[in-house]
C-alpha cells in the first residue's frame, strides 16, 4: 500500500477533485493494481453525511473514442464518543 503524503492546507482549503493522465500508452495497457484512496475528513463532519463520488474515463482504442462514467455515495461514520464498553474476560 502507498503511504499517503503529509500535506498541509491553508484554512478553508480542501481537495475536491483528483485527476490521472496516462498520455499515450502501449498496446495491452491494463490495470495491474486497483487504485486506493485514503481520505481524511474534517472532525466536524456529521455522522451519516453523504458524499457523492463521481468518476469519468476516456480514451481512444482502435481509432474509436471510448468513455465510461460512474457514480456512488459514501456515507461517513462518526467516531465513538467516550469510552467503549468492556467485553471479554
Amino acid at each position: 500500500m502507498i503511504k499517503p503524503p503529509t500535506t498541509t492546507f491553508a484554512a478553508n482549503e480542501y481537495v475536491t477533485g483528483i485527476r490521472f493522465e496516462f498520455g499515450t500508452v502501449k498496446a495491452g495497457f491494463r490495470e495491474v493494481e486497483a487504485p486506493v484512496f485514503i481520505v481524511n475528513t474534517l472532525a466536524t463532519m456529521p455522522d451519516g453525511h453523504r458524499i457523492v463520488n463521481r468518476t469519468a474515463t476516456g480514451g481512444r482504442s482502435g481509432g474509436a473514442e471510448v468513455t465510461a462514467q460512474d457514480q456512488w455515495v459514501t456515507v461517513s461514520l462518526g467516531k465513538p464518543k467516550g469510552a467503549l464498553p468492556r467485553t471479554g474476560y
